[in-house]
């Protein structure tokens, strides 16, 4: 399954082990803010912006190749993935920033940036100099890519030092610093430069981006270029029947599932917390009884809508049933914020921020009910209220 994902089985092995290096380490870090208190709540919000970026850098190639038909070259992959982990390990772990490995984060990174770079500029420069009559620009493309490739690095570490200023609790280096740090990306960068003009004089394509929309002339050309890479991953890409969309339904329709099993431990809950607001009197059973419509009306809808997508019918009535669910949810995390100040329990910034970020996360939802188009929720079977209708006009 692997190779009909990302090519290679070894390419989605890698991809996969960084993947889950990132997570972990983020994953490390909540639970060492909540129950170390180590870093501040600030810090955790830029790692988890960190971490969505570097996630998304690793995904976007495997997405791009599969998504668009462009084969893109196993080496850029794997060289994404494993500067990511060596950048990220080494700002997150104190002792491996003394570690040899850490010292090679900045060559693999010029060595990656370069490829990358190499390979997105390689085939419209080798069309355009075929088109002449001429020979692919091997120096010139190689001293492109050098140029390119610093000015991209050089953006990234001024990126990651607003970051670090922004989101950090330690102060970040010097500009002299960040510099010379960027810098020490260029001994990668030419080193793969001058791979890149070889592989450019010799007419071979083993760094190209290529299109393989039409797939037999894409596994003829790479096996008249003898290219096994090429070939192997254009194939199983090819060959890979899954139907992505059927795949995605039967997930979508688990975790439907999962919602009505997930309202049995909301139910436990709400009985565990009532009898903690009984205390309060009146203001108490208020609680209790708007928490529980709530719940009621939830589960209406959780239940409603996986009965209608799995019968492939949703309409207008669970549009309005949603906008009534997600009032009621606003309504709730205002109610229960209000009630944490008034009893005077004192939350954790974290628990404060998941609040707020529900909050605003729901009235998102709220919002684009109202007043986004409803294109998935059709009305309610017009045709069968048609012909409902013409059978009582003859009296069938």
């Amino acid at each position: 399954m692997l190779e009909k994902i990302f090519g290679k089985k070894s390419t989605g092995v890698v991809c996969i082990v960084c993947v889950c290096i990132l997570l972990l380490t983020y994953a490390g870090a909540v639970l060492a803010y909540v129950f170390w208190d180590r870093g501040s709540l600030l810090s955790l919000v830029g790692f988890t912006l960190y971490t969505a970026f570097e996630l998304a850098l690793v995904c976007l190639p495997v997405f791009v190749q599969k998504k668009f038909r462009l084969y893109i070259p196993p080496s850029v992959e794997i060289g994404i993935c494993l500067y990511s982990v060596l950048f990220l390990l080494g700002n997150t772990v104190p002792y491996a920033k003394t570690s040899p490995l850490f010292s090679l984060t900045a060559p693999v990174g010029g060595f990656t940036v370069a490829m990358t770079v190499f390979s997105i500029l390689y085939t419209p420069a080798t069309r355009r100099a075929q088109d002449k009559g001429e020979k692919p620009p091997a120096l010139r493309l190689a001293l492109l890519t050098l140029g390119i490739s610093f000015v991209v690095i050089l953006l990234y570490v001024l990126s990651s030092w607003v970051f670090v200023h922004l989101f950090s609790d330690r102060p970040p280096g010097s500009l002299a610093q960040l510099l010379a740090y960027a810098g020490s990306h260029i001994g990668g960068m030419l080193a793969f430069c001058i791979i890149g003009w070889a592989s450019a004089r010799s007419g071979k394509r083993r760094y190209a981006v290529l299109s393989f929309k039409d797939a037999e002339s894409a596994e003829r050309r790479a096996l008249e270029n003898n290219d096994k890479t090429q070939y192997t991953v254009i194939r199983n890409i090819v060959l890979d029947t899954t139907d992505y969309k059927k795949l995605l339904r039967s997930v979508k329709a688990k975790f439907l599932f999962g919602r009505i099993l997930y309202l049995l431990l909301y139910a436990a809950y709400l009985v565990y917390a009532g009898f903690s607001y009984l205390r309060w009197g009146t203001l108490g059973v208020a609680i209790i009884l708007s928490l529980g419509a709530g719940f009621v009306l939830i589960s209406l809808v959780y239940t409603y809508e996986y009965y209608l997508f799995m019968h492939g019918s949703p309409n207008q009535r669970l549009r309005k049933l949603k906008i009534a669910k997600t009032c009621v949810r606003v309504y709730t995390l205002a109610l229960l914020l209000t009630v944490t100040y008034i009893s005077d329990y004192k939350l954790n910034d974290l628990s404060v921020l998941l609040s707020n970020i529900m909050a605003v996360v729901n009235l998102c939802s709220l919002f684009y009910n109202l007043f986004g188009r409803p294109k998935n929720y059709p009305a309610a079977k017009l045709k069968e209220k048609k012909l409902h209708r013409s059978n009582l006009r003859h009296g069938r």
